[in-house]
């Protein structure tokens, strides 16, 4: 096992600032000052960032480092657990700050998962001397190389899309950290959630190697593995008792969840027809999410099972579902791991990120308490 330190980096994510997770900071790299293992390591470490190239050839433009809050950049490797916790946390908090899917959106602001990709490399401080490795089935080793030799660069794949900006929910990080990290509270859920979120993450690789169709049977694993099954029936109950919870935390009406695609106004007034135990066609009727999810729960089936690519654009008049059902899909996705963490005590990350800031202010600032002991009238 080397014993050289390790530098833990996001290449391909550019931050204006700094951004706390769990126990880790996500930063700017030139925006680091330290502490560092050493002065030699922070030399290395910086030549070897400045070796990353676009798919186009040129430098990196101030990738991220990622320390320990009360260590800095101390040469030491996560944990297998702490990594993972930490990929998925990252990939999540990326993923959710993309805008929201429109027709002509433009593709220069959307990040994927390819950005929020955690890199833990050891670094021969004293030789400089550096291996590269490519591949999974069939793994490339590199070697011979030197990182202060101006010949040495890695070269990011030729997909590799970097937007004009990009940011993380921190919060939102911090708490899918903790609870991936320690599973003690709710195990199950939690083991749920990281996979669902794994199978997210593969579905926003921007490669052309995957169709829509394969985003569309990714993302319904996902909902499987978050729900904790198959069946589309069960799935619709869990993702439906799930978003109700939120009534109690703040969710009550439209006016509070107009960012969301689940409605509290939500009734099951639309209809559709499915097979029943006996194999006839029986007609429910259903919500608008539950109409929604039985579409794209037959449209996986027909790809998987049939050897077919359906319409993967769902229509219906007045439904905040509309449009291509990967989209669709990934939104709800997210929208339902963050309702889900309430049952961890994450009661509010479920709202939008401005107004927890705007309710942060105002419970520092004392304004709330001191409102409530006006006298009325």
């Amino acid at each position: 096992m080397s014993s050289n330190p390790h530098l833990l980096f996001c290449p391909y994510l550019s931050l204006a600032s700094r951004v706390e997770i769990g126990d880790w900071t996500v930063g700017p790299s030139d925006d680091f000052a330290g502490p560092w293992l050493s002065a030699e390591f922070e030399s290395r470490a910086r030549e070897f960032l400045s070796k990353f190239q676009d798919a186009d050839g040129q430098p990196i433009k101030n990738p991220s480092l990622i320390w320990r809050r009360d260590r800095g950049e101390d040469g030491v490797a996560p944990t297998a657990a702490e990594y993972r916790a930490l990929q998925l946390g990252l990939h999540l908090a990326l993923l959710d700050t993309n805008p929201p899917w429109q027709d002509h959106l433009d593709g220069n602001w959307i990040a994927t998962s390819d950005n929020s990709d955690l890199f833990v490399w050891p670094l021969d401080v004293a030789r400089g001397s550096i291996g590269t490795v490519r591949g999974a089935i069939v793994k490339v080793l590199t070697g011979g190389h030197n990182i202060s030799d101006p010949r040495f660069a890695v070269r990011a794949p030729l997909e590799l899309h970097i937007p004009m900006r990009m940011r993380l929910n921190g919060e939102l990080g911090t708490a899918l950290y903790s609870i991936l990290l320690d599973e003690s509270a709710d195990g199950d859920l939690a083991k749920r959630i990281g996979t669902a979120i794994r199978w997210l993450a593969k579905s926003w690789r921007n490669t052309v190697s995957l169709g829509a169709e394969d985003q569309v049977v990714m993302i319904r694993t996902a909902l499987e593995a978050l729900t904790g099954t198959s069946k589309t029936r069960r799935a619709i109950a869990w993702l439906e008792q799930t978003f109700d919870a939120l009534r109690q935390h703040g969710a009550h009406d439209a006016r509070f969840t107009e960012h969301l695609l689940w409605s509290p106004d939500e009734r099951p007034t639309r209809e559709i027809t499915l097979p029943g135990r006996d194999g006839k066609p029986e007609t429910h009727a259903v919500t608008d999410l539950g109409h929604w999810f039985s579409t794209f729960g037959h449209a996986r089936h027909q790809i998987v099972h049939e050897g077919v690519v359906p319409q993967l654009t769902y229509e219906l008049d007045g439904s905040r579902y509309n449009g291509p059902l990967f989209h669709t899909g990934e939104r709800l996705t997210r929208e339902a791991i963050k309702a889900s963490l309430i049952r961890f005590g994450y009661s509010d990350l479920w709202q939008q990120e401005i107004f927890r800031a705007l309710k942060r202010t105002i419970q520092r600032s004392g304004l709330a308490e001191r409102l409530a002991q006006e006298p009325s009238g």
